[in-house]
């Protein structure tokens, strides 16, 4: 700002700037809704059930 740059170039800086701190964030956290929102599901059709009634363990649901 020293060398009086333009308004839309300060901007795009502090954009790029800012941008992977909350891709660092939200990744993880998109990742971690995905995983809750699918176990949800099995867990309302009762398909956990099912499968750990065949024997598949929780760490192999996990794993896949």
């Amino acid at each position: 700002m020293a060398r009086s740059a333009d308004f839309g170039t300060i901007l795009r800086v502090f954009l790029n700037l800012r941008c992977p701190r909350s891709a660092a964030v939200t990744i993880p956290m998109a990742f971690l809704l995905g995983v809750l929102l699918a176990f949800g599901r099995m867990a309302s059709d009762s398909e956990i059930v099912a499968l750990r009634a065949v024997g598949v363990s929780p760490l192999r649901l996990l794993a896949r």
